[in-house]
C-alpha cells in the first residue's frame, strides 16, 4: 500500500492559508489602500480555492500599484509559476488577463499558466495575442473592471524600453524561466 505523501502537507497549508487569510484581512481593515496587504489576501484566497476572491485582490493590486501593471504582472508570474494549485493559477490569469487586455505581460502569464495546465493550444493563442499587440498599447488599459478604474497606467512610458524590445523578450519567453521547464 503506498501513501500519498501529497494529504499531511496540504493539510498543514490549509489551516495556513486560512490564517493568511484573516491576518490579510485583518491588514485590509486597518488599511484599505496596502498594496501589499491586497497581495496577501489575493494569495491566501489562490491557496483556498477561491479564484475569484484572488482575482478582485490581485486586480486592486494591479490597478493601484506605484511599480506599474507590468511589473506587477511579472511578479505575479513569479508567485503563479511556484503555485501547488495549478488550475487555480490558470484560472486566476484567465480573469486578470480579460481585465487588462492591452498589457503583454498579463498576456504571457496567462500563456505560462497555460502550460503549465497542459494546454499548450490556448499556451499558443495567448503568446501570439501577446505578440500581436499594437506596438504602443496602454498595458493599464482595462475592461473597466478594475476596482477604481485608475489602472496604473504609464508604466509603459516609464519603463524606458521601446515595444520591439518587449515583443522580443515576448517572443524570447516562450522558452519561459527555468522554474516552467521543471514542470
Amino acid at each position: 500500500m503506498r501513501i500519498c505523501c501529497s494529504g499531511p502537507r496540504r493539510s498543514r497549508r490549509v489551516p495556513a492559508a486560512s490564517l493568511s487569510a484573516a491576518v490579510s484581512a485583518h491588514w485590509i481593515d486597518v488599511d484599505p489602500t496596502s498594496v501589499e496587504a491586497h497581495r496577501a489576501a489575493g494569495r491566501a484566497a489562490l491557496e483556498l480555492q477561491r479564484i475569484a476572491q484572488a482575482a478582485a485582490h490581485y486586480r486592486l493590486v494591479l490597478a493601484s500599484s506605484p511599480q506599474g501593471v507590468d511589473a506587477e504582472f511579472a511578479l505575479l508570474e513569479a508567485e503563479l509559476a511556484v503555485s501547488d494549485n495549478i488550475y487555480g493559477a490558470r484560472q486566476l490569469a484567465d480573469r486578470l488577463a480579460v481585465s487588462f487586455p492591452g498589457s503583454g505581460a498579463a498576456l504571457r502569464m496567462q500563456a505560462f499558466t497555460a502550460l503549465r495546465a497542459d494546454d499548450p493550444a490556448a499556451a499558443a493563442r495567448d503568446f501570439e495575442a501577446a505578440l500581436a499587440l499594437p506596438a504602443g498599447a496602454d498595458p493599464g488599459a482595462t475592461d473597466g473592471s478594475a476596482a477604481d478604474g485608475s489602472a496604473a497606467g504609464g508604466s509603459e512610458a516609464g519603463s524606458g524600453r521601446s515595444p520591439a524590445l518587449e515583443r522580443r523578450e515576448l517572443q524570447q519567453g516562450l522558452c519561459g524561466p527555468a522554474s516552467w521547464r521543471a514542470m
